[in-house]
């Protein structure tokens, strides 16, 4: 495995460690009265969306061994073009829903 390839697996591992860190212990309604912790973890998923592009640029096999990398960079760029209109439920259900799935891929990609 290159080099780059994994120290960007581990910056989108580190970014999951961080958000998990983050929501630890966090109810929907906790999460959404607190926005440090709101923008902390949408810089994280901005992190780990980049990460994955950038992988994806050295290794187009990215794309199809990570499921959810299309809808990965599409909430990305919610994230950082459409800021004012970001949904914390749709936020939240990334969270419970899709990070575990990706992070289980990107494990895989060690291998």
């Amino acid at each position: 495995m290159r080099a780059q390839i994994k120290d960007l697996i581990d910056d989108v591992l580190e970014a999951h460690e961080r958000i998990s860190s983050f929501v630890s212990g966090y109810s929907f309604a906790d999460y959404v009265a607190d926005e440090k912790t709101r923008l902390a973890v949408e810089r994280c998923l901005e992190i780990m969306s980049e990460a994955l592009t950038r992988m994806a640029r050295i290794d187009p096999g990215v794309e199809v061994a990570v499921r959810d990398y299309r809808d990965m960079r599409s909430f990305r760029n919610i994230l950082v073009h459409d800021y004012g209109r970001v949904d914390d439920r749709i936020v939240w259900t990334v969270l419970h829903d899709h990070l575990p799935r990706l992070v289980e891929d990107v494990k895989s990609l060690r291998s």
